[in-house]
């Protein structure tokens, strides 16, 4: 089904009672509602393949059949007791004066209020019509009952779109929550101490710093002894890495005259020498480390114990 269609009937559904100005009223009236119960009938199939609910799909079938007796002027009974139940039962769960807006088009949606919309021009034009025509009050009452439940309908068909967006709004963003949570705060302190024995091998004193893939600290812990300068350096490090990409040691060529990131270097925020390393889950960043308390090289030799020690956690 074409969207912009139903998006054009629906905005010119409301202005097209002129019929009202011709002489014939009603014929033209008469004629103009055997079109909309067509089309309701046709929107009724096209919704049904939709619709996963056994009272809507029952009553959309009764609906179905009597619109089609009602075109064909047979005698029939008019009993609305399934549709009242089915919109009294709906009316108590869904929030009937909400609006909600879908995000994205939605053929479901568009389906079920242009539905909504051609019954509501099926009801004037009845009451139009009893104006100069007796019209029984029973198919009154039937239109005016089917004219709820397509409301009711509708409503629950573009609540329900709404909380399967929500949901997957919610369970993209907790999909990248557990991203992160690749580097808890529990694996960040067992970094920390491979960290924290390879430098002891080494007969140094560091300080560590663990952040997110944001640069945003996790934690940091500073060894007995290590000097205190350390701590800013140690965050420095692991913000680097993660806010470039890159690990620390990889900058110091690219901050040379002439390389992609000169000048970065006379920036405070980052530190351009050996020490931060990245740390990744299958092949995505997570996270990094900072460490600083010995030389370059030796900072990067921690770190690398920091890292190797994350990918087997």
């Amino acid at each position: 089904m074409d969207i912009n269609l139903i998006k054009s009937y629906i905005e010119k559904s409301d202005f097209d009672e002129n019929i009202i100005f011709n002489t014939d009223i009603d014929t033209n009236l008469e004629k103009s509602i055997f079109n909309n119960i067509d089309e309701a009938i046709e929107l009724i199939k096209k919704l049904n393949k939709f619709v996963d609910n056994q009272d809507f799909s029952n009553i959309l079938k009764e609906l179905s059949k009597k619109f089609l007796l009602i075109k064909n002027k047979k005698n029939i009974s008019f009993e609305t007791k399934n549709i009242e139940n089915c919109v009294l039962k709906y009316s108590n769960i869904l929030s009937l004066n909400d609006e909600y807006k879908i995000p994205e088009e939605n053929e479901e949606v568009f389906v079920a209020y242009l539905l909504y919309t051609i019954i509501k021009k099926i009801q004037r034009r009845f009451m139009l019509l009893a104006k100069h025509r007796k019209i029984k009050t029973e198919l009154i009452n039937y239109i005016n009952k089917s004219h709820d439940f397509s409301h009711i309908m509708y409503k629950f068909i573009q609540e329900r779109t709404m909380v399967k967006y929500v949901i997957g709004l919610v369970s993209e963003k907790l999909s990248s929550i557990n991203i992160d949570n690749n580097l808890s705060l529990e694996k960040a302190r067992k970094i920390i101490r491979a960290g924290e024995k390879k430098a002891k091998e080494m007969n140094l004193s560091a300080v560590f710093a663990v952040v997110n893939s944001e640069g945003n600290l996790i934690i940091e812990e500073r060894m007995d002894n290590a000097i205190l300068v350390s701590i800013e350096v140690a965050y420095k490090k692991a913000y680097t890495a993660a806010a470039l990409k890159l690990n620390t040691e990889d900058l110091t060529a690219l901050v040379q005259p002439g390389a992609m990131f000169y000048g970065l270097q006379s920036d405070p925020k980052y530190i351009v020498f050996g020490g931060g390393m990245l740390l990744k889950v299958d092949g995505k960043i997570v996270g990094a480390v900072g460490v600083s308390g010995g030389s370059a090289q030796e900072d990067m030799e921690i770190a690398k114990a920091c890292v190797n020690a994350f990918e087997t956690i």
